[in-house]
């Protein structure tokens, strides 16, 4: 379910999010905006490898 809101849902809005936040700037008569394409699968992954590090770098109390 992670993998799913972290990395596929947002492959699929980003660019719709992408095309109307480009037209209502272009509408708006600001300079153009263009938003670089994101790879949210390698976030994902990047966002996974750092949660491991750092509960593999916590130190374990004894009580």
């Amino acid at each position: 379910m992670a993998h799913c809101l972290g990395a596929y849902c947002p492959n699929i809005l980003f660019p719709y999010a992408r095309e109307c936040i480009t037209s209502l700037v272009s509408r708006g008569t600001f300079p153009q905006l263009n938003l670089a394409p994101v790879n949210f699968d390698a976030l994902f992954m990047n966002y996974l490898q750092q949660q491991q590090g750092e509960e593999g770098a916590e130190p374990h109390q004894d009580a």
